[in-house]
């Protein structure tokens, strides 16, 4: 039977897939895990993991020729940790370098594709990364797409870490973009009343059920001020919106009757080349005395040449 994934007990974890790697390796998990800084992972989580891995005889990660080893490091989406192509080596190069590392965790939480992660963090720090080397990195060391809420909320132990999560979740890349700085981030001031208005609503509904108080009506009086503020505003918005496309519906209905002038008769004497002058017939008296002074010309450069 189906299973809800909101029902599903088994525990997440980020990087799931490299913890698979450096168990099947037997290299030392909370080591690692701690010296790329990424996630800790809890004991039960580390048993359930290791009791996914159910190896064929003669398992060895290191012989290609061996092909249910292969097809074990395949079925379990790490081949290419063990054998890792140049998109994997450029995914293990992140975790080195901290401002990457953090640029494309953050968007990556955001909900950021790995196209526009790559672009962003290209933009900002002026890098050459690729979608498939943030494609691998989300893949093996941070996949948010298995993550719930409380999943992270288990797996950040730090307090400050589990807020930043929550909000770049909720927030999405313009949150991302607006926490890590240096990108131009555009924010509509209608959509931003429009939402504000819609939680100091939610809110006054919550504080509606609290017991009588002066605070309570305090509370509420101060909300309904801003509720009735918050609306002029957005109806200005909506007329000065209405005036300034009726000014424009105008405009694009005017037609002008005159039509263009000709570019010979705008310009008579070409361009700067001359090229744009309307070819002219000069009568061949005119043309036998320009070529006479053009002789006369080239005689006398020559002669002072000579007397040089």
């Amino acid at each position: 039977m189906f299973k809800r994934r909101d029902e599903d007990p088994t525990p997440r974890h980020p990087s799931a897939n490299y913890i698979k790697y450096l168990i099947v390796t037997k290299q030392n998990v909370h080591k690692l895990l701690k010296q790329h800084e990424l996630p800790r992972v809890e004991e039960e989580t580390l048993k359930e993991l290791i009791a996914e891995l159910e190896f064929p005889d003669k398992f060895d990660c290191s012989n290609k020729f061996h092909k249910e080893s292969m097809d074990f490091l395949k079925s379990h989406f790490i081949y290419s940790l063990c054998f890792p192509d140049k998109f994997t080596t450029e995914a293990f190069s992140y975790l080195e370098d901290m401002d990457v590392k953090t640029h494309i965790q953050e968007f990556l939480l955001g909900k950021t594709s790995p196209l526009d992660t790559a672009r962003n963090v290209n933009t900002k720090l002026n890098l050459l990364i690729t979608e498939e080397g943030v494609d691998r990195f989300r893949h093996y060391f941070w996949n948010v797409k298995n993550m719930r809420v409380e999943d992270w909320s288990r797996v950040l132990t730090d307090p400050q870490e589990r807020h930043k999560a929550n909000r770049l979740i909720r927030g999405g890349t313009a949150y991302a973009k607006w926490r890590l700085g240096g990108f131009h981030t555009k924010i509509e001031a209608k959509q931003l009343l429009a939402d504000t208005l819609g939680t100091i609503k939610y809110d006054l509904e919550e504080i509606k059920h609290a017991p009588a108080s002066s605070e309570k009506t305090k509370m509420i009086s101060s909300m309904v001020t801003t509720i009735v503020e918050i609306d002029d505003r957005l109806s200005t918005m909506d007329i000065t919106m209405k005036e300034t496309l009726k000014q424009f519906e105008k405009f694009r209905m005017l037609h002008i009757k005159s039509s263009a002038v000709p570019i010979h008769e705008s310009a008579i004497v070409g361009n700067f080349s001359g090229s744009g002058m309307l070819p002219t017939e000069i009568p061949k008296d005119e043309l036998r005395l320009l070529d006479a002074k053009r002789e006369n010309l080239i005689l006398e450069i020559e002669e002072e040449n000579e007397d040089v």
